[in-house]
């Protein structure tokens, strides 16, 4: 399986197979060519501090050697 994750702090959902990001005045739409799953995660910014992320994933069976890409665009 290939997995490919983006990290981030902002908040993100799961729209028409897409993952959105949103900041104080923008959306970005992130698409992977599969759908997103999302899972927490934590950065450690400190000893002993941390801030919760989100792990964008994109997941899917392939036979190597393989191409693809992540589209982000305005959503």
């Amino acid at each position: 399986v290939l997995t490919r994750r983006l990290i981030t702090p902002l908040p993100v959902t799961v729209e028409s197979d897409a993952a959105v990001i949103e900041g104080p005045d923008w959306r970005f739409r992130i698409d992977g060519g599969t759908p997103p799953v999302l899972y927490p995660g934590k950065q450690w910014v400190a000893w002993g501090e941390s801030r919760p992320v989100t792990a964008v994933t994109f997941a899917e069976r392939v036979n190597l050697p393989w191409r693809g890409r992540i589209t982000v665009e305005p959503a």
